[in-house]
């Protein structure tokens, strides 16, 4: 849940806030044809302020040259046009929604470095067709052609109005359930419209970092960025504590780090050295590959996602996800029935799969193509017995 001007209090620099806002709309508008994905993005809930305790959804649109910074992220988000936030307006829809774009690095820099709340990414595959209803319906939102409810905190949250948007794009037919008010829980209901088949890359966040980095050197955490008590046995024991990725991470973030530490601290770990990791995957913006972005229509394409999966998260953790799309393909394909002569129950196939529109129908066969039988149950074992 986000208030559009509660990092922007003077009124020139809301001004500058919103016209950039157009400024990208016009931009994904010519460009689209330069879109290759989809990712929901989930920015982790803070205590800081009570709108922002339970995170806020964002949705973003992947080009093709390879530079997260410059990618089109839309945020819906209550507008307020003065620093002073009048919570009882937030609870009873005084505020009207926007839908706002900006950068993903900026939105990076807000969230991340500046309110320490890490970014989960969730790659979203869609047809060419779906991908160009998504944008049609969201520069209609942000044009005023199609009207936003009044936001409120609550109800009509960038949770729900997001989820919605799937819904008038054609991308799901799933009803809006409560977990669609909460963005912590939004996942869970496009995990079950079989929108997100893959695991979510998730961010660093400096203070996570910071912490451990204090409580491995035995330096009390608000004097951590003390360099004077940075002795060479403190820059072994984080270079030994710490995974490459957390070390790459704390260097890039302590700007105000001396040279001479700084180079003793990533000695041979540099981001030259380190070929299987990169500047992006450390900053959690890992580039994942187009293909992922799509849904396959054959099953060479399908396992070659496999493998890039492998790659990207790992091989164990690739086969926990393996059983996860099988369990969520099973309950959208099929349900219980219980036998006449038997307590036992048998999955029966559904005419008609939960959550299914016609536009997208090309997701199930996607997820057949994904879960190979021959690996992912056992041996002779059928789908439906995989799960029974």
């Amino acid at each position: 849940m986000a208030i559009a001007s509660n990092l922007f209090a003077a009124d020139d620099l809301y001004t500058a806030l919103l016209k950039r806002s157009d400024s990208l709309a016009q931009y994904l508008a010519q460009s689209r044809d330069r879109i290759i994905g989809v990712e929901f993005i989930l920015a982790s809930g803070t205590d800081e302020q009570i709108f922002s305790r339970f995170g806020h959804s964002l949705l973003r649109f992947v080009d093709n040259d390879a530079d997260y910074t410059n990618d089109v992220v839309l945020s819906f988000e209550a507008k307020v046009t003065d620093a002073n936030i009048d919570y009882m307006e937030g609870l009873s829809g005084g505020y009207e929604t926007i839908a706002r774009f900006d950068t993903l690095y900026n939105f990076w820099i807000r969230y991340v470095r500046l309110e320490d709340r890490p970014l989960e990414r969730y790659i979203i595959p869609l047809t060419p067709r779906l991908r160009k209803n998504l944008i049609d319906k969201v520069l209609a939102y942000h044009s005023g052609d199609e009207a936003l409810p009044n936001y409120t905190f609550l109800e009509q949250n960038c949770a729900r109005v997001l989820s919605q948007l799937f819904i008038d794009a054609g991308l799901s037919s799933k009803d809006l359930t409560l977990g669609t008010r909460v963005p912590q829980y939004l996942n869970g209901w496009l995990n079950n419209s079989l929108l997100t088949p893959f695991k979510p890359i998730i961010s660093l966040a400096p203070y996570t970092v910071f912490k451990k980095a204090a409580d491995i050197t035995d330096i009390a955490l608000e004097d951590f960025r003390n360099y004077d008590l940075w002795t060479d046995k403190v820059v072994q024991k984080l270079r030994e504590g710490l995974e490459q990725k957390e070390l790459l991470f704390l260097f890039r973030e302590l700007w105000d780090l001396p040279n001479d530490l700084g180079l003793a601290l990533i000695k041979d770990k540099t981001y030259l050295h380190a070929k299987d990791l990169t500047h992006n995957d450390v900053v959690g913006m890992t580039i994942v590959p187009a293909s992922m972005y799509q849904i396959c229509e054959d099953y060479d394409c399908a396992r070659q996602n496999i493998l890039h999966e492998q790659r990207i998260w790992g091989i164990e953790s690739s086969k926990v996800q393996a059983k996860t799309r099988i369990k969520k393909f099973v309950r959208n394909n099929f349900y219980k029935k219980r036998n006449r002569t038997s307590v036992v129950r048998e999955l029966k196939r559904r005419k008609t799969p939960l959550g299914l529109t016609p536009l997208n129908s090309s997701l199930y066969h996607y997820y057949e193509n994904l879960i190979d039988i021959k690996t992912d149950c056992k041996t002779n074992q059928s789908l439906e017995d995989c799960l029974n």
